[in-house]
């Protein structure tokens, strides 16, 4: 078992390190580079450039070198996967600019079957850039959305919808203990 890099372990008994690792069934040895993979992905999560995941990992575990810091990213990405990894709008990017170069590269053979290719990657080019919403949403219209004050009473907490908050009483909204409200922001309407 020694032999085995950590991509050909078992994965039940990987998983079984990681959930109790007091109890591993791994040798020390893959324990500690397990350990620091995952250490390794947490770091990459928060601070994506290598150069500075790799100090923070060799700070974290001051005995490792530099190459091994490194190692040991390149062995969190590969077992870790995450979000991280798959940059979606550079994927985006170049499927446009891939079609549209191609489209280019048709039109200046200007052969039928180059007609056709372009008719193609036309469609392609509307998948890949999608249709135009009907309308844009306006982040600043508050028309749509509904806002709640949680009114509590003595036994028992009500949904208010704020809209219907004016239509109280002006005693009702004047009318309350200050000690019930201390340490609230609450400005007593004039």
């Amino acid at each position: 078992m020694n032999n085995k890099s950590i991509q050909d372990l078992n994965h039940q008994l990987v998983k079984a390190h990681f959930l109790c690792p007091e109890q591993s069934p791994l040798p020390k040895s893959k324990q500690e580079i397990l350990n620091r993979a995952r250490a390794a992905a947490k770091i990459l999560d928060i601070n994506p450039v290598r150069k500075n995941a790799a100090a923070l990992l060799m700070a974290l575990y001051p005995g490792i070198s530099r190459s091994t810091a490194f190692r040991d990213l390149i062995l969190a990405e590969s077992l870790f996967p995450s979000v991280r990894t798959f940059n979606y709008d550079l994927w985006n990017t170049f499927m446009m600019n891939d079609i549209a170069e191609s489209i280019q590269k048709c039109r200046a053979i200007n052969t039928i079957a180059s007609l056709e290719v372009i008719a193609m990657e036309h469609a392609n080019l509307k998948k890949v850039i999608g249709d135009k919403p009907e309308n844009s949403p306006d982040p600043q219209d508050d028309g749509k959305r509904i806002y709640y004050i949680m009114v509590q009473d003595i036994v028992r907490k009500n949904k208010m919808d704020i809209s219907k908050l004016k239509d109280l009483p002006a005693g009702v909204l004047q009318d309350y203990d200050p000690e019930l409200w201390a340490g609230h922001d609450i400005k007593e309407s004039e």
